[in-house]
């Protein structure tokens, strides 16, 4: 990770400098650049938007802390902020100040069923609270049969479809 100097710039190593740019900062909505490739000029330009700090603590059915919840803001993550819900069960992100950008939050933990909240506005603050899953056995098998050991199993996100 780099950071930029005082009037904004930074040089990125032009053997590092290919795929996706994401840039953070206190205050603003993570930038995203895609299809960043080396050039000469013009320098690539990333426009920052002000945002506010929201804080989401997530909870079980008792109401206690879900440590390791995956929270996202935005659908499928637009906005690059993927947080992890610490003891508390609480994370800080920066949220939108304008309804532009949608302000729904998604909730994931391998323990529970997913949550989807929409923020009322003026909020700074939400708890979500997350609902026993339901348990998927997977086995895996070659041919004949035969169970495959140390398969990677990589649940993921459905695809969203297009409109």
């Amino acid at each position: 990770m780099q950071c930029a100097s005082a009037d904004g710039t930074f040089h990125l190593n032009a053997n590092t400098a290919t795929g996706t740019l994401i840039v953070r900062a206190r205050g603003y909505l993570p930038g995203i650049v895609s299809s960043l490739a080396p050039r000469a000029d013009p320098p690539v330009s990333v426009e920052l938007e002000r945002a506010e700090t929201l804080a989401v603590c997530v909870v079980d059915p008792d109401r206690r802390p879900v440590v390791g919840a995956r929270v996202t803001l935005g659908e499928w993550g637009a906005f690059g902020s993927i947080r992890v819900s610490d003891e508390s069960g609480c994370v800080e992100m920066a949220y939108p100040l304008t309804q532009a950008h949608g302000r729904t939050v998604f909730v994931e933990h391998d323990q529970f069923a997913n949550a989807t909240v929409d923020v009322p506005d003026e909020s700074r603050s939400i708890e979500v609270q997350l609902e026993p899953g339901h348990r998927i056995d997977v086995v895996v098998i070659g041919a004949k049969s035969v169970p495959v050991a140390a398969a990677r199993v990589e649940p993921t996100k459905p695809v969203p479809a297009d409109p």
